[in-house]
């Protein structure tokens, strides 16, 4: 088998993977479960950064991911809307 065959090979068999693994997940069910997260996110963030030396970090990186999680799921539901 040449280099050609089996590289087409190997493509091949990772499209099948692909296929096999479905769709992508929907952004109503994520926004569901990150509304039913943020409370506790919110009330756990100011004991994440009392953690010595990376708490302050840590907590700037989780409440950076959580603004643009707001952001998004308000934008879904704008677009659900409409």
């Amino acid at each position: 088998m040449s280099t050609e065959e089996k590289q087409f090979a190997t493509l091949t068999s990772l499209a099948k993977k692909a296929a096999s693994v479905g769709t992508a997940p929907d952004p109503q069910k994520i926004c569901a479960e990150y509304k039913k997260l943020r409370p506790f996110m919110v009330a756990v963030l100011p004991f994440i950064e009392k953690i010595p030396l990376y708490g302050k970090k840590i907590g700037a990186v989780v409440r950076y991911l959580m603004s643009m999680a707001d952001h998004c799921c308000q934008a879904s539901i704008k677009a659900k809307s409409k």
